[in-house]
């Protein structure tokens, strides 16, 4: 790479060989970033969703449950309702 490099900047100019290096310094801080950054972030990221939905999973069974408790009182409520309003004495026949 060193010829290379060293006949491209004698063909060029110094300013080319200056924006080479910093265009492979670049290159290599962009993968550092890369590996070092993005991708545990990516991995942390897509663990952060397997969790979210392990949770949106239990919440949904949770409601469902809550549904068919709340069905179930709700048909309790409204037999009692219904026996309470069979057994109430009409208002023309109560005694004041």
């Amino acid at each position: 790479m060193e010829t290379s490099f060293f006949s491209i900047v004698e063909k060029l100019g110094i300013p080319m060989g200056i924006l080479l290096v910093f265009s492979y310094g670049f290159w290599q801080s962009v993968i550092w970033f890369g590996n070092r950054v993005v991708v545990p972030l990516q991995e942390g990221h897509m663990k952060f969703l397997g969790n979210l939905e392990e949770t949106l999973k239990t919440l949904a069974n949770g409601q469902e449950q809550l549904a068919r408790e709340l069905s179930t009182l709700t048909a309790l409520i409204g037999k009692e309702l219904s026996r309470e309003s069979r057994t109430d004495i009409p208002s023309s026949k109560r005694k004041e």
